[in-house]
This record gives C-alpha cells, sequence and structure tokens, in this order.
C-alpha cells in the first residue's frame, strides 16, 4: 500500500489576480457583463464589489474556482488598465 497519493486540485493562481484590481465578468445566465474591483481573492473564490443599478448601493458577487473551471464565466482583468488579461472558456 502507497504512503502518498497524488492528487489534482482547481485553485485561482491568486499571483494572477489581486485585491483591487479591476474586473469585468460575465455569469453565462447575465444578460450583460459587470464591471468591478475585486474585494478579495482566495485559492477557492474572487469576492467583486460593484456599483449596483438601483442607487447608491454596494453590491458583490462571487466568482468560484470551480466555476471557471466549468466555463461559467466570462472575466477579463487589470491591476493597470494597461495589460488586459481573460479568462473564458477558450482560454
Amino acid at each position: 500500500m502507497a504512503l502518498l497519493t497524488t492528487s489534482s486540485v482547481t485553485a485561482i493562481d491568486t499571483t494572477a489576480i489581486a485585491k483591487g484590481d479591476l474586473i469585468r465578468a460575465k455569469y453565462t445566465a447575465w444578460d450583460s457583463a459587470i464591471n468591478g474591483v475585486v474585494a478579495s481573492v482566495t485559492d477557492k473564490l474572487i469576492r467583486v464589489l460593484y456599483i449596483g443599478t438601483g442607487g447608491n448601493v454596494t453590491n458583490y458577487f462571487v466568482i468560484t474556482a470551480d466555476e471557471l473551471e466549468d466555463g461559467l464565466w466570462e472575466v477579463s482583468w487589470s491591476a493597470d488598465l494597461t495589460t488586459i488579461n481573460e479568462e473564458d472558456e477558450e482560454t
């Protein structure tokens, strides 16, 4: 019996995206993309703050690593608006 096991885990690369980055994301069930600011990043999820259409209210949504892997999100983000990074089902 082997003492070590090998497993493959899907995780968000926390060196690729950081708190404070600008982000534009579209979930497959949404009609249009939403612009926001990355509030936090872990290996499991990205939390995004955005201004809703209902006035002066801040909302948030969460992008999970599993949903990204399943191709449910189209995401582009930038730390400086010079380099735009993209993640979607093709990449």
